[in-house]
């Protein structure tokens, strides 16, 4: 059986978040799951804040065990109410699915591992690949070297043409990478950043500059993912 990578790999849980779900373990996904598990059940979702009915359900009212896990609260009338952005956070392949364009570019929804295969089989077309260039703030020039294609062949491509396996595989797995990063960093800007610099934990390389294999892609997440559980290389 082959290894889980990615956003389907399991990750070291911190203390209080292992007890809350009873794992020590468990993929990332996964994890947003069983949060939004507990909510629902819990029926901790708020109808309204401040009475604007334009807020209905972007509140989350946390109970006693959920303040042992979140810590950005903001209290209000006696409660701790979580933004609910913050504690959703956007469901991974969602995340992802945004920086290549959407459905409209991808002509899918993403929502499992498996569809990520569909797609690569597919082929990812120069439009995606333009909107993650622009996501990462890259040239063509600068995207080419992450690709095992060169600038001169990108540039021939119409918008609409599909890229053959290899190459869309490592497109979405630079995506997986932004998406992953953006939800970390809770920013775009921090993120690119943080990529963007000598890391000691990577061999004092970039972030950016490993995204050109699959290896260094998994050891980027791998990093991205103790700092999102608070260990630091």
């Amino acid at each position: 059986m082959a290894e889980a990578k990615g956003l389907s790999k399991p990750v070291k849980l911190k203390s209080d978040l292992a007890a809350f779900l009873g794992e020590k373990e468990l993929p990332r996904t996964e994890i947003t799951k069983k949060l939004w598990d507990y909510i629902k059940a819990n029926k901790l979702q708020a109808k309204s804040e401040n009475g604007k009915p334009e807020n209905a359900g972007m509140y989350i009212v946390a109970d006693e065990k959920l303040l042992t896990i979140f810590k950005n609260t903001k209290s209000k009338s006696n409660k701790e109410i979580f933004d609910y952005k913050k504690v959703k956070h956007e469901r991974p392949f969602t995340r992802l699915a945004k920086i290549l364009g959407g459905k409209k570019v991808l002509q899918k929804s993403i929502q499992s591992q498996m569809d990520l295969v569909t797609l690569s089989d597919k082929g990812i077309t120069k439009d995606a690949l333009l909107h993650l260039a622009k996501y990462l703030s890259f040239s063509m020039n600068q995207m080419a070297q992450l690709l095992p294609v060169t600038e001169r062949t990108i540039q021939r491509y119409t918008s609409k043409k599909h890229f053959n396996r290899v190459v869309s595989e490592q497109i979405l797995q630079i995506a997986e990478v932004a998406a992953k990063g953006s939800e970390v960093f809770e920013s775009r800007e921090k993120f690119l950043n943080w990529m963007n610099h000598p890391n000691m934990a990577l061999d004092k390389k970039t972030p950016m500059s490993l995204l050109n294999s699959k290896f260094g892609v998994d050891m980027v997440l791998d990093e991205l993912g103790r700092i999102e559980h608070g260990v630091f290389s």
